[in-house]
């Protein structure tokens, strides 16, 4: 559909895996945005990514990585979450090292602020800058991860818009080792096609091995079989 100038792969998981039918199809797809960049284009991947990183040979431009480990060329080695839930690193450039403490809750902010920062970078951006922007930028998506606290105190994080196994998995591994009573509330997810018994049963049995103080699932007697 179009011939981009940067093209961005944060990750190939499953959402929307009733349509395509596997990951290794919405890998497919997803080569796609790599194969049409234009010449002199730059190519953004996620290192730490098994699909990302086979994307690694599908172009001749530029390729940029970031992960939170070695080799990724923007990385976060040292990443720590305070008492809410925020994580803070120390954003890895070749142009330097500075820290980083976001705004958004749960470890897997990281890495899309590490994205954010490998595009800043080569558009021309220092680490300085992109460490002063990174923890001014607040959440702005409805139910990704929105975090409202009553005012007894309790804070509740709504993340159904379009949740998938990944997502879930993501959000309720946020909950562990928290300093708060922490319950999940559950509900059935779609689009996830033949498979979608297995996709719910085995992240309801992570989120069952975490250290949740209450797991509630919702639905009807269809939806509540799924777990």
């Amino acid at each position: 559909m179009a011939e981009s100038d940067i093209s961005v792969v944060t990750n190939v998981a499953t959402a929307h895996l009733g349509a395509f039918g596997s990951r290794a199809n919405i890998g497919q797809a997803k080569d796609e945005i790599i194969e049409a960049l234009q010449p002199g284009g730059l190519a953004v991947l996620n290192g730490d990514d098994a699909f990302a990183r086979e994307m690694l040979n599908l172009t001749r431009e530029r390729i940029v990585t970031y992960g939170r480990g070695e080799p990724a060329t923007v990385r976060a080695p040292d990443v720590t979450v305070d008492g809410h839930r925020r994580p803070s690193y120390t954003l890895l450039t070749p142009d330097g090292s500075t820290r980083v403490t976001l705004q958004f809750i749960g470890e897997v902010h990281v890495y899309n602020s590490l994205t954010a920062a490998a595009v800043g970078r080569e558009t021309g951006l220092s680490a300085e800058e992109i460490a002063a922007s990174l923890p001014a930028t607040l959440p702005r998506s409805r139910r990704r991860m929105e975090t409202t606290t009553r005012a007894d105190g309790v804070a509740v994080v709504n993340d159904a818009y379009n949740a998938n196994p990944h997502s879930l998995n993501a959000i309720a591994s946020m909950a562990r080792g928290c300093n708060q009573r922490a319950v999940a509330v559950l509900a059935r997810m779609n689009e996830l096609g033949e498979d979608a018994q297995k996709a719910h049963e085995e992240p309801g049995r992570y989120a069952a091995g975490l250290d949740l103080d209450r797991i509630i699932l919702v639905g009807g007697n269809d939806e509540a079989a799924w777990m």
